[in-house]
């Protein structure tokens, strides 16, 4: 193909409808966007999709969800790309997944060696990371809220998460103890300013450069909250603020090369 390239299984979003891929190269050279729609996508073994520098656009239809690097073969009402399938895709501009919910399972940047957008965008939807996650970069938005249970880090770009992209109260970041947030760039949550953070210590913030928090964070849990923004600033700013609001938080740390506070932070 050398222009875009659109593959749409599943017309009437009923939830039937899969995109197969058999025996067969799929090249695309003109560096415009791919999108594939579908129910499901199934990449036999020995296919390979080459998509150069276009930017890759994956949607579930319906109220489907998305299953990203889980077991291979899994069933259930949702779009599964697993480790073996997303190997063979070769797509270095963006990805943008989106879907009703995304469930990340454990995945690294051989995987995906590209900028990785995560959108859930309906009410009731969420964003789920259930193991360590590493990417080179992330933005992750989300209507309704994202659930974080275990390490996400970026290799090369930011990590950006908001759990309430439309601003309208109904979705949170939820960061569970021991998961931590480390990014090779900035790590900026909810710059909307809409929702809040709510941390279960002990958890770290890490970020070469800033790191930015623009709704209220509230930690609870047991131990330590650690925010290290290693050349950069803290920003606490728009609607940001930091709360401690269980007594088995032993403590907060804070290390930046500067700090910029709002009047609520």
């Amino acid at each position: 193909s050398n222009g875009y390239a659109y593959f749409l299984a599943d017309l009437d979003s009923d939830g039937v409808g899969s995109l197969n891929v058999g025996a067969a190269n799929v090249t695309v050279l003109s560096s415009l966007p791919v999108f594939i729609t579908a129910a499901d996508v199934v990449l036999q073994s020995d296919c390979f999709l080459n998509l150069g520098f276009s930017p890759l656009r994956l949607r579930s239809t319906g109220s489907r969800g998305f299953n990203l690097c889980c077991p291979c073969n899994s069933l259930g009402d949702f779009v599964s790309l697993c480790r073996a399938e997303l190997r063979q895709i070769s797509a270095k501009g963006s990805w943008t997944i989106t879907s009703y919910n995304i469930s990340v399972f454990s995945i690294n940047v051989l995987d995906i060696p590209s900028d990785v957008y995560l959108v859930s965008p309906a009410v009731g939807g969420a964003i789920n990371f259930f193991d360590n996650a590493e990417f080179s970069s992330l933005n992750a938005s989300s209507v309704s809220g994202i659930n974080i249970y275990s390490n996400i880090s970026s290799l090369f770009g930011s990590v950006v998460l908001d759990g309430d992209s439309l601003l309208n109260g109904s979705g949170s970041t939820l960061i569970h103890a021991s998961a931590n947030l480390m990014s090779n760039k900035n790590l900026l949550l909810h710059q909307r300013s809409g929702g809040s953070v709510n941390v279960s210590a002990p958890v770290l913030f890490s970020a070469s450069k800033d790191v930015g928090v623009f709704a209220p964070v509230y930690i609870s849990g047991q131990g330590r909250f650690s925010s290290i923004s290693q050349t950069g600033a803290f920003r606490c700013l728009q609607s940001g603020s930091v709360h401690s609001v269980s007594a088995n938080v032993t403590s907060l740390m804070f290390s930046a090369s500067d700090f910029l506070l709002g009047d609520l932070c």
